[in-house]
Protein backbone atom coordinates (compact mmCIF):
# COMPACT_ATOMS: atom_id res chain seq x y z
CA UNK A 1 0.00 0.00 0.00
CA UNK A 2 1.47 3.44 -1.02
CA UNK A 3 1.06 6.69 0.63
CA UNK A 4 -2.76 8.15 0.95
CA UNK A 5 -1.57 11.45 -0.31
CA UNK A 6 0.66 11.01 -2.47
CA UNK A 7 0.34 13.76 -5.63
CA UNK A 8 -1.71 11.70 -7.75
CA UNK A 9 -4.61 10.95 -4.64
CA UNK A 10 -5.18 14.97 -3.63
CA UNK A 11 -5.11 16.21 -7.24
CA UNK A 12 -8.70 13.38 -8.24
CA UNK A 13 -9.67 15.01 -4.15
CA UNK A 14 -9.26 18.44 -5.62
CA UNK A 15 -11.54 17.51 -8.26
CA UNK A 16 -13.99 15.66 -6.64
CA UNK A 17 -15.01 18.35 -4.41
CA UNK A 18 -14.61 20.60 -7.28
CA UNK A 19 -17.36 18.54 -9.24
CA UNK A 20 -19.55 18.53 -6.22
CA UNK A 21 -19.34 22.38 -4.44
CA UNK A 22 -19.01 23.58 -8.49
CA UNK A 23 -16.40 26.52 -9.02
CA UNK A 24 -18.57 29.31 -7.78
CA UNK A 25 -18.78 27.81 -3.96
CA UNK A 26 -15.63 26.18 -4.19
CA UNK A 27 -13.89 29.96 -4.57
CA UNK A 28 -16.49 30.92 -1.65
CA UNK A 29 -14.77 28.96 0.56
CA UNK A 30 -11.15 30.17 0.08
CA UNK A 31 -12.19 33.23 0.23
CA UNK A 32 -13.94 32.59 3.25
CA UNK A 33 -10.49 30.61 4.38
CA UNK A 34 -8.34 33.58 3.43
CA UNK A 35 -10.34 35.92 5.35
CA UNK A 36 -10.14 34.20 8.65
CA UNK A 37 -6.72 33.76 8.33
CA UNK A 38 -6.24 37.25 7.80
CA UNK A 39 -8.45 38.15 10.71
CA UNK A 40 -6.50 35.71 13.07
CA UNK A 41 -3.15 37.51 11.84
CA UNK A 42 -4.31 40.80 12.69
CA UNK A 43 -5.63 40.01 16.21
CA UNK A 44 -2.24 38.48 16.97
CA UNK A 45 -0.49 41.44 16.07
CA UNK A 46 -2.76 43.57 18.12
CA UNK A 47 -1.84 41.31 20.81
CA UNK A 48 1.50 41.59 20.57
CA UNK A 49 1.36 45.62 20.36
CA UNK A 50 -0.90 45.50 22.90
CA UNK A 51 1.86 44.08 25.16
CA UNK A 52 4.71 46.07 23.73
CA UNK A 53 3.00 48.68 24.77
CA UNK A 54 2.04 47.38 28.45
CA UNK A 55 5.86 46.68 28.20
CA UNK A 56 7.06 50.29 27.69
CA UNK A 57 4.25 51.79 29.71
CA UNK A 58 5.77 49.77 32.94
CA UNK A 59 9.42 50.60 31.75
CA UNK A 60 8.48 54.47 31.04
CA UNK A 61 6.37 54.67 34.56
CA UNK A 62 10.12 53.13 36.72
CA UNK A 63 12.38 55.61 34.92
CA UNK A 64 9.94 58.45 35.58
CA UNK A 65 9.50 57.23 38.91
CA UNK A 66 13.49 57.11 39.40
CA UNK A 67 13.57 60.58 37.47
CA UNK A 68 11.67 61.89 39.63
CA UNK A 69 13.64 60.48 43.22
CA UNK A 70 16.90 61.88 41.92
CA UNK A 71 15.54 65.09 41.20
CA UNK A 72 14.27 66.18 44.26
CA UNK A 73 16.18 69.30 45.57
CA UNK A 74 18.78 68.85 48.32
CA UNK A 75 16.88 70.89 50.60
CA UNK A 76 13.63 68.55 50.68
CA UNK A 77 16.14 65.48 51.17
CA UNK A 78 17.88 67.13 54.25
CA UNK A 79 13.88 68.33 55.85
CA UNK A 80 13.09 64.66 55.53
CA UNK A 81 16.35 63.24 57.39
CA UNK A 82 16.21 65.83 59.89
CA UNK A 83 12.33 65.33 60.58
CA UNK A 84 13.59 61.67 60.90
CA UNK A 85 16.23 62.41 63.23
CA UNK A 86 14.47 64.86 65.40
CA UNK A 87 11.62 61.99 65.94
CA UNK A 88 14.49 59.02 66.90
CA UNK A 89 15.92 61.86 69.80
CA UNK A 90 12.56 63.01 70.85
CA UNK A 91 11.44 59.38 71.32
CA UNK A 92 14.52 58.10 72.75
CA UNK A 93 14.75 61.46 75.31
CA UNK A 94 11.35 60.39 76.04
CA UNK A 95 11.76 56.86 76.93
CA UNK A 96 15.12 57.79 79.17
CA UNK A 97 13.15 59.80 80.94
CA UNK A 98 10.14 57.60 81.77
CA UNK A 99 12.46 54.71 82.61
CA UNK A 100 13.98 57.56 85.20
CA UNK A 101 10.83 58.32 86.51
CA UNK A 102 9.55 54.71 87.09
CA UNK A 103 12.60 53.93 89.58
Amino acid sequence: MGNIFSPTHLIIILLLILLLFGRGRVAELMGDVAKGIKAFKKNMKEEEESIEDKVEMADTSQVINEESQQSQPLSVKRAAIRRKASSDSKGGKASIAKKQRVK
